[in-house]
C-alpha cells in the first residue's frame, strides 16, 4: 500500500482482452496496455508506477503497508511445503524485511487469495 506523491500510480484493470479498444487509447497505447492484465490476475489488486523520464530513480510515494503472500499456510501438507528450499529462502527474506518494516514503523501482514479476494491470514484464525 503506497500513498502516491505525484499521481503516476495507476490501478490495473482486469479485462478479458488486453488489446481490445486499443485504437481508442487517445494516443497513449503503451499506457493503456501496461495498465491492463487478464482477469485471471484479478486477485492481485495491482497498481503500476508509470512515468516518461530519463532518470533511473523516482520517489513514488510513502509505503504504508506491505502484504506478504501466504498461499500454503492452510494446506494439509503446509509443514512439508515449508521445508522446501525455495520457501525457506522466501521466509528468510521475509523475516529480514519484517524487521526492517518494524524499525521503520511500517505495517505488514500475511495474506492469501480466496475466491478472488485478498484475505488477511489473521482473519482465518
Amino acid at each position: 500500500d503506497v500513498k502516491s506523491e505525484d499521481g503516476n500510480i495507476y490501478e490495473i484493470k482486469y479485462v478479458s482482452d488486453i488489446f481490445k479498444d486499443i485504437k481508442n487509447a487517445d494516443g497513449n497505447v503503451a499506457k493503456k496496455i501496461l495498465c491492463r492484465k487478464t482477469k485471471k490476475w484479478k486477485g492481485e489488486h495491482e497498481f503500476r508506477f508509470l512515468i516518461e523520464d530519463e532518470k533511473n530513480k523516482h520517489k513514488i510515494g510513502e509505503i504504508r503497508h506491505v502484504y506478504f503472500g501466504a498461499p500454503y499456510k492452510f494446506l494439509n501438507n503446509s509443514n512439508e511445503i515449508s521445508q522446501l528450499e525455495c520457501i525457506k529462502k522466501y521466509n528468510d527474506i521475509k523475516d529480514r524485511l519484517m524487521k526492517l518494516l518494524e524499525h521503520e514503523g511500517i505495517e505488514y501482514s500475511d495474506v492469501y487469495v480466496k475466491n478472488d479476494e485478498i484475505v488477511n491470514v489473521e482473519e482465518q484464525w
